[in-house]
């Protein structure tokens, strides 16, 4: 696959190794730092905590609730559209937001992310690999 390399960031103690994309989230113009997210071939939607919704000053409670199950167990999330920025790339996404404070993953799932790269894992060289369509 030719394309972007991006190699797994091993400095961060329990990451294990996980395949991570930095990305920022844009809501009517506000947009957050950039983020390390997981690219999780596991999750339908992308999931960001409430916190994260707090930073851009969105009203996700306005929204209408999703009661999900995860692997944390069941979830009460809102559905939110913002603006997903990675590197060069900048695409509208669907994100669930969690208010329970307990959940601190940032997670890219396939119905946004996947939806707009191809997506390979090369786990023995610790390496997410990436192409746009």
């Amino acid at each position: 696959m030719s394309g972007l390399t991006i190699t797994y960031d091993t400095s961060i103690p329990y990451t294990n190794w996980e395949p991570k994309l930095p990305v920022m989230l844009e809501f009517e113009g506000r947009r957050t730092p950039k983020l390390d997210a997981l690219v999780d071939s596991g999750a339908g939607y992308s999931m960001f905590p409430g916190e994260v919704a707090d930073a851009l000053d969105i009203d996700y409670e306005s929204y209408a609730p999703n009661t999900i199950d995860s692997a944390n167990g069941r979830l009460r999330v809102y559905l939110v559209p913002v603006v997903l920025h990675f590197q060069n790339w900048s695409f509208g996404a669907d994100v669930w937001f969690n208010p329970n404070p307990q959940f601190r993953t940032f997670l890219l799932g396939r119905r946004d992310v996947f939806h707009h790269f191809r997506i390979g894992f090369a786990s023995r060289e610790r390496q997410l690999l990436l192409a746009a369509y």
